[in-house]
């Protein structure tokens, strides 16, 4: 923890970046809620360094051309599925008449590019 960046890795807020919950059937429930889920995403500072960025990016960079069309085809075939399965669950969430809560706050971040 001797470091220059301390404020980066302990923060200076008591609260979290990040928070996410999710309650079936919560106890306080004057609207009859099935289920809350709450994803809060707090504002965070990014300074863009190009030169660890282009380092970044030349080390991933492959040396040959590659043929990304089988990853394509199943990124795609995932991303149905996960569509499907998103639209049955909303089906049956309508058929049983649940009432469920999505609570989503998330701000915006500070991009920082120096010159």
């Amino acid at each position: 923890k001797n470091t220059q960046y301390r404020y980066w890795i302990d923060g200076d807020s008591k609260e979290k970046l990040v928070d996410i919950s999710y309650e079936t059937n919560p106890p306080v429930n004057p609207d009859n809620l099935n289920s809350i889920a709450k994803v809060r995403l707090d504002s965070v500072d990014l300074v863009v360094v190009m030169g660890l960025i282009n380092e970044v990016s030349n080390f991933f960079t492959p040396p040959n051309p590659v043929d990304l069309s089988e990853l394509r085809e199943g990124a795609r075939k995932r991303l149905e599925e996960r569509l499907q399965d998103t639209k049955e669950r909303l089906r049956e969430a309508i058929e049983a008449r649940q009432r469920n809560l999505i609570d989503i706050r998330i701000k915006a971040p500070c991009i920082v590019i120096p010159e």
